[in-house]
């Protein structure tokens, strides 16, 4: 019986006999009677997407949680003691949470399609199924959403030996996938599998087989339901006991038992915490980012990891050129990203523009005719790296260089010549014939007779090979790729003329996101299918920390377990040559290892891991339908820096969240503590049901609401990501609840007794201990409106939903209170001035009290902070040590096993930056984790183990690090020397001086090495005249001494040695030459040039 095949299958066949395996003629394709019956047996080219369940099930699904049914038998309950009132109010509770979120279907192009159908493929074709090709010209094919690979894939018809067929998708060079978009040529193929067989298909059947997990908001409501439904029948088994241990009748002490139950549940609770997320959620899309879930909103709060998809996420999967290095040794640096001709080509200090630098123009010309690529309006047709070369001869303003050549033949791109050729004739010379190539640098050089110089031609020498084989070294080691140009008559005369370097340069802001991220405790790691050269070169340049972490490729993950993985995930930041089933595992090993997990991609082979993540976050412009439908949140703009706007809004409303489960309970706590202190102590009930009901539901809403609108703390995202295990209600909130509801219930009770005087319960009694309830409410609104800061720091008038919603609860306090027709519903009388100005003196003492703890609080946290810092003061002890060893002190007295440590260190490690900026809360933050002291034995030995370690720390402050203006004019007018390097970004030189500066400033602690990007210092590039980069301006004592412009004191090459630039600043007296006591000197000085020169990879191969 025929089967469908996998592409590993028949990539290492032939496709003879991949035809014959499939039963079909390459030539003629299925008969009609062959589709029908494979349709039978294969069903249409499509995927079977999950029916999505009916808005009543959605609506019975979230009757399931446990706060809900808590409510619902609460309900139950009420109606069986025909309290129809208390029924109706929390009915109507449950009825405003339950929401609905509608997603899109999608539909598959090409269903018909069956396994053995022959189908052609042009450019700007989708490829609808996975295809093995047996007819190719220049086909290429854009796979970067599918595998990571930001350069287009060259295909080819050959058979693909097994033990390369069996290394994954990038090696099956012969097989088109479905989903890929054709970029250039055209070719023919034969369908080996469709719909959920294809490659795409597993990817699709692993998205729908993962279950999105639930976020640890749910689990913290969950938790919180279940806690009030244990302590709720707690009381009502409590209650019951006393009454029958009283003699009172059962049934009398079950229906009291009910009332109190129900008046403990915060019915509000799910309302408020529904209607937060959905304000949240609101906010979110003004900032151009789409929440398809309520709960992620605050999820994002608690991310502690973020995977990132490298090409399109963190690049704008746009190839840029950014130098060309002409054979006459003229270096061009290029700005600008994109498709369009938003940059300048600069040579020096001078622009590039038309004719005004022949030899360079000669290598924009070549790049620009020797192509097949269009753009318009950004759109690109053909290959990326064409796309690039036609973007650069626009910024040059030379828009139109291919209309003025007749092209008379071509030689295609292929991965055996690594070449492209065009024969062309001038328009105003139709008789000249030139032959213009491009390639790899080594095949250009290979065929290449001649080079030129200052517009004439020289032989190629084995010196000069070398020469310009070692300027595209250069260019390679920092990531970028190589073409490198030609021309001549024919290819027997090719005269090279010199060579460009391209990247898919980083997205505006991700560096400084990356930073903002890790500075508020977040993780970030790249997972990629890109090469590991270009994925290192971007990471260096958003800001990654490679220099104690490692690189893992997936070829070395296939041969781990996953215990394995799951141990060393945490010390790699770079996953590269990654599948999506690698991806999977990387994500599950971070859940495993406790971690909160955000992904973020834009492709189809990000789309499990987007499912699986805690947060999946989808690329809105440059990524796929599955990416989006896997994803729970949507970056509109692509721009990766809404992430940081959203963990703020996620770390904000968790705060917020807590502020209102405090005000809820301590009102609720009190209403019951009123109602069972009667009930036990056979006290007249100094509330009524209508009272109650008042206070329930109408006082608990607005005030409530408005507290999880509360703007964000600025401070939040200092904070660091909270644990998953954190439960809603810490210690510190419940100390907070009992000291609110024991003023609220003393001074409630104090006003009804004293009101009572003659025994008897009369309408005044209860209006006022109603009011005074009330006013308690507001109050204790107030004080809950941040846990830590005063209303004084915070601002009065900062939340106006507040002012209106407390504003409005008491005009209708006062409206029950004076209305008539209200006085009759709700038993009420009029109470005259006095009796309300004496209840807000009294009532105001709950928020007096909170603003004095507070005090009293910040107060001590930073005595204490101050007092640990000055006991350890005389030995500069590190925090982190501290802090570590109280982790260590605590599982080890605990008796828990090493990994659990681990785990906790782990998970330090991950915040110590947030600790140690943030030194007065160190302690309260990890409060949790640590015993209550320190043994003074042990702090005496981790000030003596502390002491080396606070001397290289010492040594390091000066290390080379990026000013900002304010700092860099702090520095240059405070420092007694200082040596800053002035830089753009996108300019390669500029990269080299990095590494040799780098060397230098570990070398010379001394003096004071940094670097400032010109693009943020405008001012000072105009007011010191910096016109050439790189430019490196040494201070003395405030005042500019000495400039190194450019690379023109050491022969203009690229290929110097740190030490040119250290003997340079000896002899100007900026640095002092040090001796060489050891022979270890020599060794490090070998070490140093090997690390600015070397480079291991294969030009042949990664410029192909």
């Amino acid at each position: 019986m025929m089967t469908f095949l996998n592409s590993e299958t028949a990539s290492s066949k032939s496709f003879e006999e991949t035809a014959n395996l499939l039963k079909t003629n390459l030539q003629l394709g299925l008969e009609l009677p062959d589709i029908n019956e494979r349709r039978k047996l294969y069903s249409y080219n499509e995927f079977e997407i999950k029916h999505e369940d009916p808005l009543w099930l959605k609506y019975l699904e979230k009757f399931k949680e446990p706060m809900i049914v808590l409510l619902l038998a609460s309900a139950l309950i009420s109606i069986i003691m025909k309290q129809f009132d208390d029924a109706l109010s929390i009915t109507c509770a449950i009825l405003i949470v339950c929401h609905h979120h509608a997603t899109e279907l999608h539909s598959i192009l090409a269903r018909e399609l069956v396994p053995g159908d022959v189908i052609v493929l042009n450019t700007g074709d989708r490829v609808p199924a996975d295809i093995r090709l047996f007819e190719a010209v220049d086909l290429t094919i854009d796979e970067s959403s599918f595998t990571g690979e930001s350069e287009p894939c060259l295909k080819v018809i050959d058979q693909i030996a097994q033990e390369y067929a069996c290394k994954g998708i990038l090696s099956r060079r012969n097989i088109c996938f479905m989903g890929t978009l054709v970029k250039n040529g055209h070719g023919k193929g034969v369908v080996i599998s469709t719909g959920e067989n294809s490659e795409f298909g597993e990817i699709f059947k692993m998205m729908q087989s993962e279950e999105a997990p639930k976020t640890p908001l749910q689990k913290s409501m969950d938790t919180l339901g279940k806690q009030l439904s244990f302590y709720s029948f707690g009381i009502i088994g409590l209650i019951m006991f006393i009454g029958w241990i009283q003699g009172r009748p059962i049934l009398e002490m079950f229906t009291i038992s009910v009332s109190l139950a129900v008046a403990a549940i915060p019915e509000g609770l799910p309302i408020v915490v529904t209607v937060t997320l959905a304000l949240g959620v609101i906010r979110m899309a003004k900032k151009r980012a789409i929440i398809k879930k309520l709960p992620i909103v605050e999820t994002l709060g608690c991310v502690n990891v973020i995977c990132s998809d490298k090409t399109g996420t963190l690049t704008t999967n746009e190839m840029t050129v950014r130098n060309i290095i002409s054979s006459d040794d003229l270096h061009a640096e290029v700005t600008g990203k994109g498709y369009i001709a938003d940059g300048i080509v600069r040579c020096g200090n001078v622009q590039v523009r038309y004719n005004s630098h022949p030899s360079l123009f000669k290598v924009i010309e070549i790049g620009s005719v020797c192509n097949n690529a269009h753009i318009f309006d950004r759109q690109v047709t053909g290959q990326p790296t064409d796309a690039s070369l036609l973007t650069l001869a626009m910024k040059a303003s030379y828009n139109e260089l291919r209309n003025d050549y007749i092209r008379h033949e071509e030689w295609p791109f292929n991965s055996e010549n690594k070449w492209m050729a065009v024969r062309v004739s001038p328009k105003t010379h139709p008789s000249q014939s030139l032959l213009f190539l491009k390639g790899a640098i080594t095949e250009v050089l290979r065929q290449s007779k001649y080079y030129n110089f200052n517009d004439r031609n020289f032989d190629l020498t084995q010196e000069k090979y070398n020469h310009f084989l070692t300027h595209a070294q250069n260019l390679m080691s920092s990531g970028l790729r190589v073409i490198a140009m030609a021309s001549g008559t024919s290819f027997n005369d090719l005269c090279y003329v010199g060579m460009v370097g391209i990247i898919d340069p980083p997205r505006e802001g991700i560096r400084e996101a990356i930073e903002s991220l890790r500075r508020s405790g977040v993780q970030v790691k790249m997972i990629t299918g890109d090469a590991q050269e270009t994925a290192k070169t971007i990471a260096n340049r958003v800001g990654f920390d490679l220099m104690m972490k490692k690189c893992v490729s997936g070829e070395e993950m296939s041969k781990m377990s996953f215990h394995e993985l799951e141990n060393i995930v945490s010390d790699v930041a770079i996953f590269y040559r990654t599948t999506p089933k690698q991806k999977l595992n990387i994500i599950k090993a971070f859940k495993n290892r406790g971690f909160i997990v955000g992904m973020t991609g834009d492709g189809v082979n990000d789309s499990v891991a987007l499912k699986s993540a805690d947060i999946g976050i989808a690329m809105g412009k440059s990524g796929t339908d599955v990416s989006k439908e896997a994803a729970d949140m949507i970056l509109v703009d692509d721009n990766f820096t809404t992430i940081i706007s959203a963990i703020e809004e996620g770390k904000g409303i968790y705060y917020n969240i807590r502020n209102f489960v405090r005000f809820q309970l301590s009102t609720s706590i009190s209403a019951l503590s009123l109602i069972a202190f009667s009930t036990v102590f056979h006290f007249p009930n100094p509330l009524n049901a209508m009272q109650i009901l008042w206070i329930n539901i109408i006082m608990d809403g607005p005030p409530a609401q408005s507290l999880g609108v509360e703007p964000v703390d600025s401070d939040v995202l200092k904070k660091p990501p909270r644990r998953i295990n954190e439960s809603m209600i810490n210690l510190s909130l419940i100390g907070n609840i009992l000291i609110s509801a024991l003023l609220i219930v003393t001074g409630t009770l104090f006003v009804f007794y004293k009101e009572m005087e003659d025994g008897k319960v009369t309408h005044r009694d209860t209006t006022m201990t109603f009011t005074c309830f009330v006013f308690f409410d507001m109050f204790n609104a107030l004080a809950c409106r941040s846990q830590h800061k005063s209303v004084f720091q915070i601002g009065f008038f900062s939340n106006k939903a507040f002012l209106f919603s407390v504003g409005g609860s008491i005009l209708s306090q006062l409206m029950v209170i004076y209305f008539p027709p209200l006085q009759k519903v709700f038993q009420t009388e009029a109470l005259s001035f006095y009796d309300i100005i004496s209840l807000i003196c009294l009532t105001s003492s709950v928020w007096i009290v909170s603003e004095v703890k507070k005090f009293v609080n910040n107060g001590f946290t930073v005595r204490s902070s101050e007092s640990a810092k000055g006991s350890l003061k005389n030995e500069k002890m590190n925090f982190d040590i501290l802090v570590l060893n109280k982790l260590s002190d605590l599982f080890t007295d605990a008796g828990t096993d090493l990994n659990e440590i681990n785990r906790s260190e782990e998970r330090y490690q991950i915040n110590k930056d947030v600790y140690l900026e943030d030194e007065e809360n160190i302690f309260d933050d990890i409060e949790n984790d640590i015993p209550s002291h320190i043994r003074e034995a042990r702090i005496n030995e981790l000030i003596m183990k502390n002491r080396d370690y606070q001397m290289k720390q010492e040594s390091s402050l000066n290390c080379y690090k990026e000013l900002t203006e304010d700092e860099f004019l702090k520095l240059t007018t405070g420092s007694k020397k200082c040596i800053v390097h002035f830089f753009h970004e996108d300019f390669t030189r500029c990269d080299i001086m990095h590494k040799h500066l780098k060397v230098l400033a570990e070398n010379y602690n001394e003096i004071v090495f940094a670097k400032i990007n010109v693009e943020k210092a405008k001012f000072f590039v105009n007011k010191l005249k910096v016109q050439v980069l790189p430019a490196i301006l040494c201070f003395i004592d405030g005042i500019l001494k000495h400039r190194i412009v450019g690379f023109e004191l050491f022969a203009s090459t690229d290929n110097f040695q740190t030490q040119a630039l250290e003997k340079h600043l000896i002899k100007i007296g900026m640095i002092k030459e040090k001796e060489a006591d050891s022979d270890n000197e020599e060794e490090k000085r070998k070490f140093t040039k090997k690390l600015i020169r070397s480079s291991d990879r294969n030009y042949d191969n990664e410029s192909d």
